[in-house]
């Protein structure tokens, strides 16, 4: 979405993709193709049941410094969050392989809930994908038990954004 100049977007739904057209800038997004990927089976009734009791907040300009360092990282793809003096921590690595680059970086000052026993780690494209959308401040919610994050996004001019995504087991 960045990559959109205009203050005011209107996307067309067709049946598997959306489309954006304007004077200086068009794309199509494929959200499935067809045949290949059926849709995935998630009861979001159960997700709605789930209790996330870990909760804090990063402002962007530290999910783009986190981007920034995954350049000199690239032997991974993960990211480890952790609570250490009261503060969360993402730390880009790949703690299932040898000798591999590391970048920590403090991502929240403080947290709601209780302090994670242990460090939850996610696919770090999924946090390259929230960076294109424009927003300040993003709010992630954690239920460390089943380790599936919930990521809020607030925007003023379309509402909520909610993606839902489950760490790494292991």
């Amino acid at each position: 979405l960045s990559c959109i100049t205009e203050d005011s977007v209107q996307f067309k739904f067709n049946n598997n993709n959306l489309e954006y057209k304007s004077k200086n800038v068009g794309f199509k997004y494929h959200l499935l193709a067809d045949g290949i990927i059926d849709p995935p089976t998630v009861d979001i009734n159960k997700i709605k049941k789930i209790d996330f009791d870990f909760k804090f907040s990063v402002p962007l300009g530290i999910i783009n410094q986190l981007i920034k360092a995954s350049t000199f990282t690239t032997d991974t793809n993960k990211i480890y969050f952790y609570v250490d003096d009261g503060k969360v921590y993402g730390t880009l690595t790949d703690k299932q392989r040898h000798n591999v680059d590391s970048f920590t970086q403090c991502v929240a000052e403080e947290f709601t809930g209780e302090p994670l026993k242990k460090e939850l780690a996610i696919s770090f494209e999924t946090m390259r994908i929230i960076s294109s959308i424009r927003f300040e401040t993003l709010n992630v919610c954690v239920n460390p038990d089943l380790n599936v994050f919930l990521f809020q996004i607030d925007l003023p001019s379309a509402g909520k954004i909610v993606i839902v995504s489950s760490g790494f087991v292991g």
